[in-house]
């Protein structure tokens, strides 16, 4: 009888260990493999519906073209000026807009380990 409550605890202890173990895991598995992959998406929304402004990739595509199909001298001009500076606002605004991205999502990552440091010390 004794040999059988000792099986049993230690079945019992291992099973809490293990599930200690898997919750640990999936816990992180969800706050950092699939918030990843939700902020990506997220992101890349926001710049989706931010190229519909500022028409970074066509602008891009179509840089040494004349605006409106003017092919004068002052059509190539104004063209090249006008697809200049919104490339350059364009691409200004997505860098800004990565760097806060990737420092929100360092700030996520970090949330965890500055949870466990301070209930540790």
């Amino acid at each position: 009888m004794l040999e059988r409550d000792s099986k049993m605890q230690d079945f019992a202890l291992s099973y809490i260990v293990w599930r200690i173990l898997y919750r640990l895991r999936a816990f992180f598995e969800h706050w950092y493999v699939h918030a990843y992959i939700i902020s990506v998406h997220a992101f890349l929304h926001i710049l989706e519906r931010l190229d519909r402004v500022f028409a970074f990739r066509a602008m891009f595509r179509h840089f040494s073209e004349p605006l409106f199909g003017d092919r004068s001298v002052v059509g190539y001009i104004i063209g090249f000026l006008f697809r200049l500076v919104r490339i350059a606002g364009g691409g200004i605004t997505y860098f800004i807009l990565g760097l806060i991205a990737l420092a929100l999502f360092i700030i996520w990552a970090l949330i965890p380990v500055y949870i466990v440091f301070r209930i540790i010390f």
